[in-house]
């Protein structure tokens, strides 16, 4: 009894860039056809990204662009200089994290502002706020815009 391999049609790293809208100006395509083994774990791997990808597509948490910049991104990046970037984000993330504890541990436990400047807390309420919005209007990152949101509520709950 033979068993025939399972012919895969890998379209996951298909990025739109790549893709050529045809029209009846169109009269020849570059056409590129690669073959080779895809092991059980990477297909695994790509058939839960798609999921997941299509799942916050259909929830409304990212649009197919954003997956496409982060295929490329996987594509064209050093492994290496990924996982720098994923440690120095999660070592910001904690960090961030512990100074808001601290300053709400500080200013839950003050009684008056003697000492301290009021209007200084209003100038930092109002350039966090301004920097938010800035964020908020140049598409920045969900994570960069909730660690600057978590800020600007704080400095308004000093006031």
């Amino acid at each position: 009894r033979a068993y025939e391999p399972v012919v895969h049609f890998d379209e996951f790293w298909l990025l739109r860039a790549h893709l050529v809208p045809l029209n009846d100006t169109v009269r020849a395509l570059p056409l590129r056809v690669s073959l080779g083994p895809l092991g059980l774990w990477r297909w695994q791997v790509q058939l839960q990204m798609a999921q997941s990808f299509a799942l916050q597509q259909q929830w409304g948490a990212s649009r197919e662009a954003d997956s496409d910049e982060f295929k490329r991104m996987l594509v064209e990046t050093n492994p290496y200089l990924l996982g720098v970037t994923m440690c120095v984000t999660l070592l910001h993330s904690v960090l961030d994290f512990f100074a808001f504890k601290n300053d709400i541990q500080f200013w839950r436990n003050r009684k008056s502002v003697e000492g301290l400047s009021v209007r200084t807390l209003l100038v930092n309420f109002v350039c966090q706020l301004i920097i938010l919005l800035y964020l908020l209007d140049n598409d920045t990152s969900w994570m960069i815009l909730a660690s600057s949101g978590v800020g600007v509520c704080i400095q308004a709950w000093k006031i």
